[in-house]
């Protein structure tokens, strides 16, 4: 049902989602491939190395704009949506999705909750069929979700990260219903990044470590784009805006330093995942520093493509 009220807070409904969040401002850190800092503010994460944290990303605007205007809700996707189950179902144990709350705005619900890139099943793909205008349309459509079709669906489909908007461009006679959505699209996951930084050297601070992920356009994907998180977090280092990033602690039980200080220790990490291991690094540092102790010897092995794009920091300054 939708009215003309007002939209929620958008605090009010990600509050009813995540109730550990702790809102954090951010800086930029410059490198080639610059770490993405959190500065934390008059709080304690309490984080150790080895933990990490979840961030909880927006999808792109674009992307729900794109959405928006293909369902023909662009005028009302501001006003306030109410969601129950109808009254004349018939089906036996039916409950909305835990993760749509009862009342909030469309645009709330494709930024905020819903997983819009999430690659469609093929139990999807048989509903959506049903609301292709054009036969042909809804023939390749049912071919895909067929078991004549699994071969074509898991090379373009799975393989190929198709997501509802492609399925959109490619198939312009398209026009599901919001009810539908509703019911096949997950819930907007938050994304875990590894800490790359040590509490003793940047207090206050959490740091993490991300790449650039990049999807080209394909012959089933309309345009090329990049991440939902890794995207929404270099718009805003390109654009470098302090502000806001929701975030909560994941606390790791057993991958942390040995607690005796003197044994080594060998960290293979290729790509990002050296990033726990930069935290390591600068934790012994700072003990060695503080205490005036030696600790066990590092050692680091990490593989990359080019020593100039990849070479992300002078491990030798943390003393490996």
């Amino acid at each position: 049902n939708l009215s003309s009220s007002h939209t929620p807070p958008v605090d009010q409904v990600l509050n009813l989602l995540f109730t550990l969040l702790i809102t954090l401002e951010f800086e930029l850190i410059h490198s080639v491939l610059p770490p993405f800092a959190v500065c934390a503010q008059k709080t304690s994460l309490n984080l150790s190395p080895g933990d990490s944290v979840g961030l909880i990303c927006p999808n792109n605007s674009k992307e729900v704009s794109y959405l928006l205007q293909r369902l023909g809700l662009e005028d009302v996707a501001d006003c306030l949506l109410t969601v129950h189950l109808k009254n004349a179902t018939t089906h036996k144990g039916v409950q909305v999705p835990a993760h749509i709350p009862s009342q909030c705005s469309l645009r709330t619900l494709f930024i905020q909750i819903l997983e819009i890139r999430a690659v469609p099943k093929k139990a999807f793909l048989r509903s959506l069929a049903e609301h292709a205008e054009d036969p042909t349309e809804r023939h390749r459509l049912l071919e895909l979700c067929s078991r004549q079709g699994a071969a074509e669906y898991s090379q373009h489909i799975r393989k190929g990260l198709v997501c509802l908007t492609d399925l959109l461009h490619s198939f312009p006679t398209l026009r599901p219903p919001l009810e539908l959505l509703l019911e096949h699209l997950p819930c907007l996951q938050p994304r875990s990044y590894s800490i790359s930084s040590s509490p003793l050297q940047h207090h206050g601070h959490v740091r993490i470590l991300f790449n650039i992920v990049e999807f080209p356009m394909t012959l089933h994907r309309a345009s090329p784009r990049r991440g939902i998180c890794t995207g929404w977090l270099t718009e805003l280092v390109r654009l470098y805006i302090r502000g806001d990033v929701p975030l909560y602690a994941r606390r790791s039980t057993s991958f942390h330093l040995p607690k005796e200080r003197s044994r080594p220790v060998i960290m293979v990490g290729p790509g990002t995942g050296l990033a726990p291991f930069l935290g390591f690094l600068q934790h012994r540092k700072q003990q060695r520093e503080e205490e005036g102790e030696p600790t066990g010897e590092m050692w680091l092995f990490y593989g990359c493509r080019h020593c100039e794009q990849d070479y992300l920091y002078r491990y030798r300054d943390y003393g490996t």
